[in-house]
């Protein structure tokens, strides 16, 4: 059912938006989005490498979280 299916719609919206954010098509640039921020920061990745590590990485676990989380309600609404 949808509820199970759920989270893995939201990483993939979360994907689409930042990839977008990235490439300059997605939120107005004053609204802060992780793609705009790793946008950003490639300027200034060889003296400040964190401002791309950061928000990669919230990135990352937020969308290993979300794909957790669905697997966790699959298993548990499973009537096998």
């Amino acid at each position: 059912p949808v509820i199970t299916f759920a989270p893995f719609i939201i990483a993939t919206y979360i994907t689409s938006l930042a990839g977008l954010d990235y490439l300059g098509l997605g939120l107005p640039p004053p609204t802060p989005s992780w793609g705009e921020l790793l946008s950003q920061a490639q300027n200034y990745f060889s003296i400040a490498w964190w401002l791309a590590v950061y928000p990669s990485a919230a990135l990352f676990v937020t969308l290993v979280l979300l794909s957790l989380i669905g697997d966790g309600v699959r298993d548990a609404l499973d009537p096998r």
